[in-house]
C-alpha cells in the first residue's frame, strides 16, 4: 500500500522509492531486534510479563482459567506439528506477493516485478493471499484431522469476527484520506503551498510530520490507516 501512495503523489516509482526508505524506518528494525532480544535473554514486562507468567505456570493462554483448561484438553488431542503452523503464514506471505504482482501486470510482462509492486491494487491482493492461504491451509489440516471440518469453519468465523474492529478502524481511515485527497480537500495541497510559499522553516518539517503521523497512528490505532491520511 506504501508503494502505492507512493505512485499516487507522483514522486517516482512506488516500490523503488519504498526500498530506499527501508533504512530509515526505524520504528520497523528497532521493533524486529527487539523480538530477538526478547527471545534470547526472555526479557518480560509490563502486562506481558504477567500473561507470560500465567501461560508457563497455569497453561493460562487467554486470561482465563476455565479457557485454559479447555485449550490444554484440545491441545493434548491434536497431532499438529510445527510445520502446520510455518507453512500456512509462509503461503499467506507468497500468495500475497504473488497477487500484487499479478495485479500489477508483473505476469503480462508490460511491467517489471517492481513496478508492478507500485502499480498493485494492494487491497485485492491481500484478499487473493489470504484466499491462498486459507485453501492452504484446509489441504494441510482436513485430511490429517489436525482440525475438524466444524473447527476448522469455526476458526474462519472466530478470525473474521476478530477482524471487524480494525478494518472499521481502517475504512474510517481511509474515507478521511479521501476527503483530503486532491480531488476533495486537497489538504495535501494546501500544506504544500503554505510550506513552499510562506516562511515557514523546512528544517523542522520531518520532526513536524513525525509528531503528526504519531498522534494520527495512535489515534487511528492502525498504520497503514496513517499512510493513507
Amino acid at each position: 500500500s506504501v508503494a502505492g501512495y507512493i505512485e499516487e503523489a507522483q514522486i517516482g516509482n512506488g516500490m523503488e522509492t519504498f526500498l530506499k526508505a527501508v533504512p530509515y524506518n526505524m520504528y520497523a528494525l528497532l521493533t524486529i531486534i527487539m523480538v530477538f532480544i526478547i527471545a534470547v535473554t526472555k526479557l518480560q514486562f509490563g502486562s506481558m510479563a504477567k500473561f507470560e507468567k500465567a501461560a508457563i505456570e497455569k497453561g493460562d493462554l487467554f486470561g482465563n482459567p476455565e479457557k485454559a483448561r479447555e485449550q490444554n484438553i484440545e491441545v493434548e488431542n491434536k497431532n499438529g506439528k510445527v510445520m502446520d503452523l510455518i507453512i500456512p503464514i509462509l503461503s499467506l506471505i507468497v500468495f500475497s506477493v504473488l497477487a500484487m504482482i499479478y495485479t500489477g501486470g508483473g505476469f503480462s510482462g508490460e511491467v517489471g516485478m517492481l513496478e508492478s509492486f507500485g502499480n498493485c491494487d494492494s487491497a485485492f491482493s491481500l484478499v487473493l493471499g489470504s484466499f491462498g492461504a486459507l485453501v492452504t491451509t484446509a489441504v494441510l489440516y482436513l485430511p490429517r484431522k489436525v482440525l475438524s471440518y466444524e473447527d476448522f469453519f469455526d476458526g474462519i468465523r472466530e478470525g473474521v469476527r476478530s477482524m471487524v474492529g480494525a478494518d472499521i478502524i481502517l475504512i474510517l481511515a481511509w474515507t478521511i484520506g479521501g476527503i483530503c485527497s486532491s480531488d476533495y480537500l486537497g489538504t495535501g495541497l494546501y500544506v504544500g503551498k503554505i510550506v513552499s510559499g510562506g516562511s515557514f522553516p523546512i528544517f523542522i518539517l520531518p520532526m513536524l510530520i513525525f509528531v503528526v503521523a504519531g498522534f494520527l497512528a495512535f489515534a487511528t490505532g492502525t498504520s497503514w490507516g496513517t499512510m493513507a491520511l
